[in-house]
């Protein structure tokens, strides 16, 4: 049947080959591929036959050749009666020049070799889902079955010699045994040139040892699957050893690589997805790539020249149940300036996987490396290793280099360090310039694992940032660390105390149990909190030293008469500006100022008072419901958290007065915020947002959602000094009303009291105690914790719906208002468990409430009310005005 007789043949293909575009009045003008295989006799029905087979029978009709040389002056390339059938006559409708097209079927090669130079054509194969998906059998589709000459040199089954050449939806199967099974190899003219631009897409191979290697750039390789790979390699990558073409922008060893795009691949079985050797691949993309029962996912080897990858992307890979480092840098190789984006690395927690080793040493391995210039892990999770999750070695005999600018941003990383001794998170035999270490949690090290980040040699790490997860584990941030130059952050210590550092390594502060006198180090600016007396000390001595730290402050005794002075006086009615919903209120020392916050108003949602009586509107940064405000003296600002709004449930001030939005991790129902000292974190608690109610910060600029143990209605949030841990509570849940976190980023339920509506926590450094209030319950809207953990119920002093709860250290005085009762939306105590009420200015709906020790007062604010939303307690300290 002639070529130009086939359309109704082609109208009978299936409609939906991405490559292939139909017309029902004319398929045939409109086919990118323009001829089929088997026109020229090609059969592939799984029978390895020769063109023997076309001499004996006059078959097919259109050839009809009786001998080999008659055959050999339409099929020039043939050279045997017993060259393969199928691949005499793919060969030939190759040899056109136009786009080929391939039926299903499973073609048979032999030991030849398809041979494709023509730049711009096509190879396609025809089939109803066009090869290569990961779900389809491996006897679907246009199957090349090739076997490789004994004593070969890795003859491949198809050799691309041409630039701009496409291969789609074939199925590549070697019947080979050894590593000289190649599918495909990419090298144009066979001369070295470097400009290749060959795209191979959708394709399927297996059984290879080698299924794709190209010499040059301009490579794209997407949605191909390759499985049982004998431990080989799916892609390699290689440069032309004399690929000269152009000037130094083309050939250069900073500028030559480029054109790498390497999309929506699977390794399955066996084997490395993608090896770099010989030259820099510059502005790569690997992207949505899976290795899963394999060995590694991407390789770089320097043979004859340095090889390495720079200025590229990873993004969104997988590589799971891998034997070997999923990215594997070796001697003489280069790595710079490249981000791993998302995705998730390692491999079995127990090692073995039906008796094979699929957990790797490290996730990304260096060693002996030319350079290493800018790694960064963006959100990228890691899991289940050996030893390390990043490793700079020099066991292969490298230079002795500096390594600069390494980040490790977000992600979950569990698993680490499982065998051996002395295991990290990061292991290094090089010194580091530039360290930004900011997980986003830490969970489960191993049983080697002594420190998170480690060397064996005492290299120096400078300019360092540590975010707050690296002091979450119970295990020393650095071992055999020097530190140097700028740095910031939370570490932990070896003897378990949280530090801060501040700028520098000499100015730091400290956080543990007993006098650092004589066990810790101290420089003058340092400062060190015991939190089991709840002093504080300054260091004050030689540098260097570990005398010379001073006290500051002891807990402060309550003033018994002042704190009578303030409990025999009813509470005051103040005006305020506005009959908004006041709902939270905070004051600051430092800048001797009140605020308060509504969730109703228009452009006047806040509003400030420097003595809690005179009250002035300021400007809201946006109409959202803001439920709650918090005091941060450290960094000098207010923080307030809203229950409505679009990616802006953030507000802060500087001033107290005029106020700027800020972008809230999630748009959850934010109730409260609060601020850690200790920790250098705000932490804010949501009714909503599935499994991920927190949000903290270390700036109140951003802001980072953390997993919650249950999807509670989290309504309050404080910080628990001595305890050093954030304690919530919620109006929901069943015996688990109660969560805590010693870092803000991983929270732990704990058993509350009883299930009432609990509202508001405050926490008293001088008693030790944690108390909550409730606005539901008889005879029992109050509970307290002396950890955090064992809840006591208390009777309250009277069954008012309570709302807001507040210590004042200066008098030793705890003083909760209700949102209803009748002239009693007061109640007081002295140690949390006995209870007074008192008498409210009026009977408004009183929300928030704040000490402010500067007045001598607390001050309250209310959602009802007309002109009177805001009262105070008589002033301690019996000033006129009050």
């Amino acid at each position: 049947m002639a070529i130009a007789d086939r359309s109704m043949e082609l109208s009978k293909l299936p409609r939906f080959h991405p490559d292939i575009e139909y017309s029902d009045e004319s398929p045939m003008s409109r086919l990118k591929a323009e001829l089929f295989a088997r026109d020229y006799g090609a059969i592939g029905d799984g029978t390895l036959r020769t063109v023997g087979y076309w001499i004996q029978n006059s078959l097919p009709l259109r050839i009809n050749k009786r001998s080999l040389e008659a055959l050999q002056v339409d099929y020039p390339h043939v050279t045997s009666p017993n060259d393969s059938l199928d691949w005499a006559a793919i060969q030939k409708a190759i040899s056109t020049g136009k786009n080929v097209a391939i039926h299903d079927g499973r073609y048979m090669l032999g030991d030849k070799q398809l041979d494709f130079p023509n730049s711009g054509q096509s190879l396609y194969g025809l089939n109803g889902n066009f090869g290569g998906t990961i779900s389809e059998s491996g006897t679907d589709g246009a199957i090349i079955v090739f076997t490789p000459p004994a004593g070969n040199t890795k003859q491949a089954a198809l050799r691309c010699r041409g630039s701009l050449q496409r291969i789609v939806g074939l199925k590549f199967v070697s019947q080979g045994t050894t590593g000289d099974n190649v599918a495909i190899v990419a090298q144009k003219n066979n001369n070295n040139n470097d400009d290749l631009d060959i795209e191979i897409l959708n394709c399927q191979f297996s059984n290879c040892f080698e299924s794709i290697y190209t010499y040059g750039r301009g490579v794209r390789i997407d949605g191909c699957l390759f499985s049982t790979n004998n431990s080989g390699f799916a892609i390699t990558t290689d440069w032309p050893a004399t690929g000269n073409a152009g000037d130094e922008g083309q050939i250069g060893d900073l500028y030559k690589g480029r054109g790498f795009r390497i999309n929506n691949n699977r390794c399955h079985g066996s084997g490395t997805l993608w090896r770099i050797r010989n030259f820099l691949v510059r502005g790569g993309i690997l992207s949505n790539c899976t290795c899963d029962v394999g060995v590694r996912l991407l390789l770089a080897e320097t043979v004859t020249a340095t090889a390495g990858l720079i200025y590229s992307n990873i993004n969104n890979c997988v590589a799971d149940l891998v034997q070997s480092s999923p990215f594997s840098f070796g001697l003489g190789t280069k790595w710079i300036d490249n981000c791993i984006n998302g995705g998730s690395y390692g491999g079995a927690l127990a090692g073995d996987v039906a008796a094979v080793d699929r957990r790797p040493g490290a996730i990304a391995f260096f060693n002996g490396c030319a350079e290493i210039r800018g790694v960064a892990f963006n959100d990228v999770n890691m899991h289940n290793t050996d030893s390390h999750f990043v490793q700079f070695l020099n066991d292969a005999g490298g230079p002795v280099i500096t390594i600069t600018s390494v980040s490790v941003k977000g992600g979950i990383m569990t698993g680490f360090g499982q065998t051996g001794d002395d295991r990290a998170i990061l292991f290094t035999a090089y010194d580091i310039q530039g360290f930004h270490f900011d997980p986003g949690s830490i969970a489960d090290p191993g049983p080697a694992v002594t420190a998170l980040i480690r060397s064996s040699t005492a290299n120096m790490i400078t300019d360092v940032y540590i975010g707050p997860a690296a002091s979450q584990l119970a295990l020393p941030t650095f071992g055999g660390i020097t530190l140097g130059g700028v740095i910031n952050g939370v570490t932990r210590q070896a003897d378990g105390a949280i530090r801060r550092y501040l700028g520098a390594t000499t100015r730091f502060s400290q956080i543990n149990s007993g006098s650092p006198n004589g066990s810790v180090i101290g420089y003058r600016g340092s400062d060190y909190r015991d939190y089991t007396s709840g002093l504080t000390y300054t260091f004050n001595g030689t540098n260097g030293t570990t005398t010379g730290w001073t006290s500051n402050t002891a807990l402060i005794k309550a003033n018994v008469a002042q704190r009578n002075q303030l409990t025999a006086n009813n509470w005051l009615s103040s005006s305020t500006p506005a009959d908004n919903n006041w709902s939270g209120t905070a004051w600051s020392p430092e800048l001797g100022i009140m605020v308060a916050v509504s969730t109703s108003g228009t452009g006047n949602r806040a509003m400030w008072s420097l003595n809690g009586i005179d009250w002035t509107l300021g400007t809201s940064a946006a109409d959202n419901a803001w439920n709650d405000v918090c005091w941060s003296p450290e960094l000098g600002i207010f923080v307030a958290v809203a229950s409505t709004g679009t990616g802006n449930r953030v507000m802060t001030s500087a001033n107290g007065k005029t106020w700027t939005i800020g972008a809230s991790a999630a748009d959850n129902s934010w109730q409260s915020v609060c601020w850690s000292p200790e920790l250098r974190l705000f932490a804010a608690v949501s009714t909503t947002g599935a499994s991920q109610r927190v949000m903290t910060s270390p700036d109140a600029l951003v802001w980072t959602a953390r997993n919650t143990p249950a999807a509670n209605s989290w309504v309050d949030v404080c910080w628990a000094q001595k305890l050093g841990m954030f304690v919530a509570v919620s109006t929901s849940g069943t015996g688990n009303r109660v969560m805590t976190s010693l870092n803000g980023l991983t929270w732990v339920s704990q058993t509350s009291a009883f299930d009432n509506d609990w509202r508001s926590i405050a926490y008293s450094h001088e008693l030790g105690l944690v108390v909550a209030v409730a606005s539901t319950g008889t005879g029992n809207r109050v509970m307290t914790s002396a950890n955090g953990a064992t809840w006591t119920i208390r009777s309250s002093a009277a069954d008012n719906d309570w709302y807001a709860v507040s210590w004042a250290p200066e008098i030793g005085l705890f003083a909760a208002v209700a949102q209803t009762g009748t002239g009693t939306r007061v109640m007081t105590s002295i140690d949390g468990e006995a209870w007074v009420t008192r008498t409210s200015a009026a009977d408004n709906g009183w929300r928030g409430i704040c000490w402010a020790n500067q007045l001598g007062l607390f001050s309250a604010v209310a959602n009802s009310g007309t002109g009177n939303r805001a009262m105070t307690s008589k002033s301690a300290f019996s000033l006129s005005y009050r």
